[in-house]
């Protein structure tokens, strides 16, 4: 009897300490330790999320402006707290399909949004990339475009996974005249420096069940990325797999194997005629 009479007493000062410090600090943040990924919708109002990083709250909407065309847009705008914090419009004629938003949460406490926008009867990426709240606007600070523009014809890419502080990213290209995607399932990954997230290594990994293709134009290959001695020479109709990878907003290159011999590639547009199986990336 007396020890139930000190649990319900303990009990008792518990709950009045943690009622007067909601009272006396009224104003701090609650931080949360959980890290991961949270799919968000167009148009719909949050007021359950922390998306500023202050470990608050937010209030906030990612707004489509509608076209003409059914389903078609031009413009998406962010709003946080009633504030505009960031505005996309879509260049020349081109309209989007298919908004695809995602809030990351890094073990840390920041936060950063994934925005990819794509047209889906063109299928072209129109942008996809990572944004940070910072003085109540968003700044972009990963521009998945800038990875793939050069070395392909349309792309796509997507957050997998969070690890503590850092983002797993999946990538894939796809050539102009290319039936699969031509590059497989490429993952890079980022991790948070310097007050942001930064690529950690230009190696990257290959999915081996998107990594087999069939060469569509005569290539040369090398012995290192450093592409200063040249292998064989692949031909057109050779297959080859592709097990390594090495990218970076100025080069993509793939470690292929031909028989036993492996070789880097220089990935291009045209390069790749077609993958031999691939599987559904759509995320």
């Amino acid at each position: 009897m007396k020890n139930r009479r000190i649990c319900k007493l303990a009990a008792a000062l518990m709950m009045m300490t943690m009622v007067v410090s909601m009272f006396i600090f009224p104003g701090l943040p609650v931080r949360s330790a959980t890290s991961g990924l949270t799919k968000l919708k167009a148009d719909k109002v949050y007021t359950n999320l922390d998306i500023t990083s202050d470990g608050k709250k937010d209030r906030f909407r990612i707004q489509r402006t509608k076209e003409k065309e059914k389903g078609h847009y031009r413009r998406f705008e962010i709003s946080v707290n009633g504030k505009k914090a960031y505005t996309y419009t879509c260049v020349y004629q081109n309209v989007y399909t298919h908004l695809n938003p995602t809030l990351i949460s890094l073990d840390n406490g920041k936060k950063f949004l994934f925005i990819s926008c794509r047209n889906g009867d063109t299928h072209r990426s129109l942008t996809t990339e990572v944004l940070q709240y910072k003085d109540g606007k968003f700044e972009q600070v990963i521009d998945f475009d800038e990875y793939c523009k050069r070395h392909c014809h349309t792309w796509k890419a997507w957050p997998k996974s969070v690890r503590g502080n850092k983002v797993n990213f999946g990538v894939s290209m796809e050539s102009s005249e290319t039936k699969g995607y031509y590059t497989g399932d490429i993952g890079m990954q980022f991790a948070y420096k310097d007050g942001t997230l930064k690529q950690n290594s230009s190696a990257a990994y290959v999915d081996q069940d998107t990594a087999k293709f069939i060469i569509g134009i005569n290539i040369w290959t090398y012995l290192k990325p450093d592409k200063k001695q040249n292998c064989y020479k692949l031909l057109a109709g050779d297959i080859v797999l592709a097990d390594e990878c090495r990218i970076t907003p100025k080069k993509l290159l793939l470690r292929v194997r031909r028989g036993n011999i492996k070789a880097w590639m220089q990935v291009r547009d045209g390069v790749m005629d077609r993958t031999l199986y691939t599987k559904d990336l759509e995320k």
